[in-house]
């Protein structure tokens, strides 16, 4: 069994130094901004989707347009579950402090690790949320056998690291550049009565 994940194309939203409050108001802005469509698909990335069974994305707008593009005339299914990992906004820092958004990105990321979570899933649910990802993904795949996911950096990798708990064969590393493939597999053989996974 194989699934693959991919991270949805790069957004449209600009990344100029902004202040914490200015960050706020980006992270709209980039659930709300379109892909950057003239940006080039790795080859890679087309044949796992082409060669796919099902293929299933996050309802996040930027993920729903990657699958489209991914997928062209080819039917894929939305699911809120493998929405990314929400990063806090309000974070404490001084209201005069200017940043890139991936500056307050990593920061509000790592504080949210550590627990912090104003307006936001906590961590501990997103965890519970990832372990329920990984239950519908090996469902799929246990049907279709080559299943493909359109979702975000940050939760597929909350995804794999389920999914390696679990037997299953991938990177620890997710490729999380736009258009990024990672591919987990899964493979069983019977001995007597004893399931026995290799790779």
């Amino acid at each position: 069994m194989q699934i693959s994940f991919i991270r949805h194309g790069s957004s449209n939203v600009q990344k100029k130094a902004i202040t914490v409050q200015g960050f706020q108001g980006w992270q709209q802005r980039y659930e709300n901004e379109d892909i950057m469509r003239e940006m080039e698909i790795p080859i890679k990335t087309m044949e796992v989707v082409e060669s796919s069974k099902f293929i299933v994305s996050s309802d996040q707008k930027i993920a729903v347009q990657s699958a489209t593009m991914l997928t062209s005339n080819v039917m894929f299914i939305q699911n809120p579950l493998f929405r990314e990992a929400a990063v806090p906004s309000l974070l404490p820092v001084p209201k005069w402090v200017k940043c890139k958004p991936e500056v307050w990105l990593f920061l509000g990321r790592a504080l949210w690790t550590i627990g912090y979570s104003k307006d936001v899933e906590s961590y501990v649910e997103v965890q519970r949320r990832a372990k329920q990802a990984a239950d519908v993904l090996v469902g799929y795949a246990n049907v279709y056998q080559r299943v493909s996911l359109v979702g975000h950096s940050y939760f597929n990798t909350m995804i794999g690291k389920e999914l390696r708990m679990r037997g299953w064969r991938g990177p620890l590393l997710f490729q999380n550049k736009p258009w990024g493939c990672t591919i987990y597999t899964f493979h069983e053989v019977m001995e007597g009565n004893a399931f026995v996974t290799y790779t």
